[in-house]
């Protein structure tokens, strides 16, 4: 009798530690906050510019993917996850304090396709985003 309880509690143990190897799997990367994107002076921003396709080439590549990175980041952010889609879900009051954001951190040209296109990709990192948050809630659809 002894011998099947025995059984039972290492067979236990083993469950137990196939279940927690599966728990503590690596992460990917996260989104990032980017704590000092409040902390930058309106005094002091950054010059940016814009190829024909809309996309930053410049002046120096940390500052195009810094640029790339607040977009994602204030559109996560202000945008609420309960917003059915960007388009018509998310107040355009809100894209707007996107937009004014990103004019107090960067020297944008005042250009309305510009801004288009930028709160447009707000809105895809927000969707991404909100599917993540998903998927990590509710795990995968089978």
């Amino acid at each position: 009798m002894e011998d099947s309880n025995s059984d039972d509690a290492h067979s236990d143990s083993r469950n137990e530690s196939i279940h927690s190897q599966e728990d503590c799997q690596k992460g990917g990367r996260g989104a990032t906050r980017l704590p000092h994107l409040m902390l930058q002076s309106g005094n002091n921003k950054l010059k940016i510019s814009f190829d024909c396709n809309m996309l930053p080439d410049g002046p120096t590549t940390d500052i195009t993917t810094y640029f790339i990175s607040c977009v994602g980041m204030l559109g996560r952010s202000k945008a609420s996850i309960l917003a059915e889609n960007w388009k018509n879900g998310v107040p355009d009051k809100i894209k707007e304090q996107i937009w004014q954001t990103l004019q107090e951190i960067f020297e944008l040209p005042n250009d309305k396709k510009l801004k288009e296109y930028w709160l447009r990709r707000a809105g895809e990192y927000w969707r991404i985003f909100k599917t993540s948050l998903n998927r990590y809630i509710f795990g995968k659809k089978k």
